[in-house]
């Protein structure tokens, strides 16, 4: 790792960050999308799911409450990380963006904690909301 990486261990997820790489179209930037940031979404946008107004999953043992905190911490942990991956002509935005999704991933530690579904509900619809505002300030079209 060279003087300008992180490491950051987060539940059982541990990624290394190279914070030379610069811009939010950065492959840094990518590389933290891959991993924390989408398995752990997915997660939390997965844990509550109702069908036809009734409740199909959600997490039930203290196992799963747990893994969904890690989930949040770990995306905790990805918007810190994008902090430092904004190009000073995109700053103001990207910070902005970051903390969004630090403080809606913070509702779904405290949802987690709280064992309350409509808490996990509520914070993964914000953490959905700053994903897609996020990806339509900087995604370039047809990126995935």
């Amino acid at each position: 790792m060279t003087s300008k990486g992180f490491v950051y261990f987060v539940g059982f997820v541990v990624f290394v960050v190279n914070v030379g790489c610069g811009s939010p179209g950065s492959q840094a930037v990518r590389a933290v999308m891959r991993t924390p940031i989408a398995p752990a979404s997915d997660a939390l946008f997965n844990a509550v799911i109702y069908t036809n107004g009734q409740l199909a999953a959600a997490p039930r043992t203290d196992e799963q409450w747990e893994r969904l905190r890690a989930h949040a911490e770990s995306l905790q942990a990805a918007g810190a990380t994008l902090m430092t991956l904004a190009s000073p002509d995109q700053q103001d935005e990207w910070q902005r963006q970051s903390v969004a999704l630090i403080q809606a991933s913070t509702e779904a530690v405290r949802a987690a904690d709280a064992r309350s579904l409509d808490a996990v509900l509520d914070a993964g619809g914000k953490i959905y909301s700053t994903c897609t505002g996020c990806h339509a300030a900087y995604m370039e079209k047809g990126e995935p």
